[in-house]
């Protein structure tokens, strides 16, 4: 359990807005996971979207008529990492609610970042959106 919880810590720097990858086409998001077998697929109202399985969970981003992507869901894969991860987010960005933050961007945006908890699949998912 120790092993797990260091290895999170160590990887979440990279998480976070780093991976939220928003305002890019697949491709640049696919050059920045060349690790990542990534799946293709259209919601049922025809948007598309790529996803992956990464080092703290299964990553979906959605993209726009024109290819490129404007919001970012994770589903995390245990409860160790959604505990990190709020931690992680609680220190680094401006917390708005106890599930919900601001991270202010080196490019002058701001990334909306959302934990919801979905009774129906039991599932925790993180958003990123601008």
């Amino acid at each position: 359990m120790m092993k797990k919880i260091l290895t999170i810590l160590l990887l979440l720097p990279l998480l976070g807005v780093a991976q939220a990858h928003l305002g890019i086409n697949e491709y640049e998001i696919k050059i920045q996971h060349t690790d990542v077998d990534f799946k293709s697929g259209t919601t049922e109202k025809g948007t598309r979207f790529i996803s992956g399985d990464m080092q703290l969970g299964t990553f979906y981003y959605y993209f726009n008529s024109s290819g490129v992507s404007y919001t970012n869901i994770q589903v995390p894969y245990t409860m160790v990492n959604v505990n990190a991860q709020t931690e992680i987010y609680n220190k680094k960005y401006v917390i708005v609610t106890d599930h919900s933050w601001k991270a202010y961007v080196e490019n002058g945006g701001v990334i909306y970042i959302n934990l919801d908890y979905y009774e129906e699949q039991k599932l925790w998912m993180f958003s990123y959106t601008d």
